[in-house]
């Protein structure tokens, strides 16, 4: 009985904002043991209470859409209220820094202006539609699985050192949205003294758009499914297991290109370097597509490896 009930509560609780998780948890283990303090079956009283995603939307006092509903709806809400600023606020900075030219005259103070509020906006607005999109499908794959008895569906309570830590989720979202804006603005730079010079070349990058998006799209998608799935689970290794590979051959499409780096930087930074006489600097820089694939992947493995050590460890 036990068992079943602490199921159901953390199907309950689950996707609820962590400052009220709590509070909730123990406010049903109260209410379900005094309604079974009458003998009552355990299976009659959580039955009686409904599904889990329908009392959660009455705990946070949210309804439902037609196209994201139940604890979907919760999660997406609460993703969009902390990724949208955050990816306005990183795309305007950004936008700010590309802009910027040492010496810029008054009458560019307009633009300068502008141009921070437009790439924000639009930041935002593609965050936006990305989200929701991921939300969408997994909203529909949710009705797929979830048909059946509900509480043999409930999913089984981990410990609390299991579960996925959704602010580490968002950071990946906020990480693999700048990805995207970094490499299509022209970011990083390299100041040079007097210029600021990129250190990618922009028409190259900007010709392999689709690998920097599908790049993004991957990260934002790992990230959203181990939000829904609440707890290191072979499912979500295998998951990311696919999105990392998915980032791995964009990783070899964009940095694979011999022609990415920008000349103008090669020419201003390989004397320098070459000044200071340390070997492994000259080798980062003449390798430094390989370096790049090198560092991408050894983080990548990483990641797949430590979702599937999870996963092993809350089997």
């Amino acid at each position: 009985m036990n068992d079943l009930k602490e199921r159901y509560i953390y199907a309950v609780v689950k996707h609820l904002p962590a400052h009220t998780q709590r509070d909730v948890e123990m406010e049903l283990d109260e209410l379900i043991t005094d309604m079974t303090a009458s003998q009552r079956p355990i299976e009659e009283v959580l039955t009686e209470l409904g599904p889990p995603n329908e009392l959660a939307l009455k705990y946070c006092g949210e309804g439902r859409t037609a196209l994201i509903s139940g604890t979907y709806y919760l999660l997406y809400i609460q993703v969009l209220k902390i990724v949208l600023p955050i990816a306005a606020s990183v795309a305007a900075v950004l936008s700010v820094l590309s802009s910027f030219r040492p010496g810029v005259e008054l009458s560019f103070a307009a633009a300068m202006i502008a141009q921070p509020i437009a790439s924000a906006l639009g930041m935002a607005v593609q965050a936006f539609a990305a989200i929701t999109i991921i939300f969408a499908v997994l909203e529909y794959a949710k009705f797929d699985l979830q048909e059946g008895d509900m509480l043999k569906d409930l999913p089984e309570a981990p410990e609390r050192r299991e579960r996925v830590s959704i602010g580490d989720a968002v950071f990946d979202m906020v990480v693999s949205a700048a990805f995207a804006v970094v490499m299509l603005t022209g970011l990083p730079i390299w100041f040079t003294g007097e210029n600021l010079i990129p250190i990618y070349d922009v028409d190259v990058v900007r010709g392999m758009t689709g690998f920097v998006i599908l790049w993004s799209v991957a990260g934002i998608f790992s990230a959203a499914f181990s939000i829904v799935e609440g707890r290191h689970t072979f499912r979500l290794a295998f998951v990311t297991l696919a999105a990392n590979a998915v980032i791995a051959v964009c990783t070899f499409a964009i940095f694979g290109n011999a022609d990415i780096l920008n000349m103008e930087f090669l020419t201003e930074l390989l004397p320098r370097v070459y000044d200071v006489g340390v070997p492994f600097l000259n080798v980062i820089v003449e390798q430094h597509n390989a370096f790049m694939v090198g560092i991408i992947l050894l983080i990548l493995v990483g990641e797949v490896i430590y979702n599937f050590a999870k996963a092993f460890q809350g089997r």
